[in-house]
């Protein structure tokens, strides 16, 4: 199964190459994370946002250099990381156990409908776990390869300059590194994330306390609100793995106690995002469980080592159609517009000449209309306010006893000269 691993790589990246046309870029941090990567690209800096990381700005940024398709470039670089990372990750796991353990959890985690879902909408998410798990592998190589720790260690480098989960997982690398007898290398470990702090906060004039300042006044969670936060993420959890997580949790095997150390990345970091999620500071979206998922992984592929290639492909049909079923947004394994009316909007649009204002319609509504006519290269502007001169078309929800240039059961087109 070794070698199945790059067929499967390949197919990932045939299929999701091929979904794109029926896609729909419906994300606003991928459309945030477009227009920041052009900044970069325009003036390179060390950190283009004082928020976000920056390894995935410089990927994106040189991505349209080669080819300026602001909507295809997103898509497929996520489409090829994520496809990519079956590799690693399918290495990884077989150092643990079985090969065919190591092939059924990595299947598993890249047919994911969360998964795959998210690797063709140009978020930060499917680069970020194939450095994770990159890094993952090398540092486990380096137990009979000391050469291997350098690149493990800069691999890892480079995920904590892409996303904050793998600062949650200091700790946890940090322990195993000391197990391992490389104790002075988890300082270099910690070095990113603090280069990145000094620098954000020196240059870019942010606190440390960005999150909390930028919170005007606190907003109250009801108890109701707390537990649906609290029950979030273990729902999005089936969501991503379907029944046959269940399944692996209830069965019996030998060595299960020894096993369970598998599990303790994964606690620490659910552990977290409940804690985080109940006092309403991270949001509840499905594409911050594919990192649950991940760290998943090796215990599925030690529980799972003897179910059959059919039970799996049975596992997977039924994942994937239960997405569908689901009455939560961003469920789905293809991305898609919750509301199709907002099609007719930018339909209308395409062959009109001029600037336009975006009121806010909604997060999907207003992004998607924004990177559509970014794509085609007109002025844009997302506002709310009331100054509209100097553009020409203002796009909002409809107004009763209006009378716009076009209007939809939901939306408008008013012309303002």
């Amino acid at each position: 199964m070794g070698n199945k691993i790059y067929l499967i790589a390949l197919i990932l990246l045939a299929v999701k190459v091929l979904v794109l046309p029926f896609a729909q870029p419906i994300d606003a941090d991928a459309y945030s994370r477009l227009i920041l990567a052009e900044s970069w690209l325009a003036e390179p800096s060390f950190s283009p946002s004082s928020q976000w990381l920056p390894v995935h700005f410089y990927l994106l940024g040189l991505g349209l250099k080669i080819w300026h398709n602001t909507l295809l470039i997103p898509a497929l670089i996520s489409a090829l990381f994520s496809s990519l990372t079956v590799i690693p990750l399918f290495r990884f796991l077989k150092s643990l156990t079985t090969e065919k353990g190591a092939f059924i959890a990595t299947v598993l985690f890249a047919f994911s409908p969360l998964v795959f879902s998210n690797s063709i909408q140009g978020l930060s998410m499917a680069l970020f776990i194939f450095l994770f798990a990159s890094a993952i592998y090398s540092l486990s190589k380096s137990i009979q390869n000391h050469k291997w720790i350098w690149t493990g260690m800069i691999l890892f480098a480079l995920a904590a300059l892409t996303r904050y989960e793998a600062w949650i997982m200091l700790p946890v690398v940090g322990y195993w590194l000391f197990r391992s007898g490389y104790r002075w290398q988890w300082i270099f470990l910690c070095t990113a994330p603090i280069i990145w702090l000094i620098y954000s906060n020196s240059i870019n004039l942010e606190g440390f306390q960005w999150i909390t300042d930028s919170m005007n006044e606190e907003m109250p969670i009801s108890a109701e609100n707390r537990l649906r936060r609290i029950w979030f993420f273990p729902f999005s959890l089936f969501v991503g793995f379907g029944p046959i997580l269940i399944y692996a949790f209830l069965k019996k095997g030998e060595g299960d106690e020894k096993n369970r150390i598998f599990l303790i990345p994964f606690l620490y970091l659910l552990t977290t995002y409940l804690l985080l999620s109940s006092i309403g500071t991270l949001l509840l979206q499905h594409r911050f469980t594919i990192f649950l998922l991940f760290l998943l992984t090796p215990f599925l592929s030690v529980k799972l080592r003897t179910v059959s290639i059919k039970t799996l492909a049975g596992a997977l049909i039924l994942t994937i159609g239960l997405s569908f079923v689901y009455n939560q947004k961003g469920t789905k394994p293809i991305p898609r517009l919750h509301d199709q009316e907002i099609i007719a909007i930018t339909d209308y649009i395409k062959n009109k000449q001029g600037s336009f204002i975006i009121r806010f319609i909604g997060w999907e509504e207003t992004y998607y209309i924004a990177r559509q006519l970014k794509h085609q290269g007109k002025k844009i502007r997302l506002y709310d306010g009331e100054n509209l001169e100097g553009f020409d078309y203002c796009i909002s929800y409809k107004i009763e006893n209006a009378t716009p240039e076009f209007e939809t059961n939901k939306f408008q087109i008013d012309k303002i000269n």
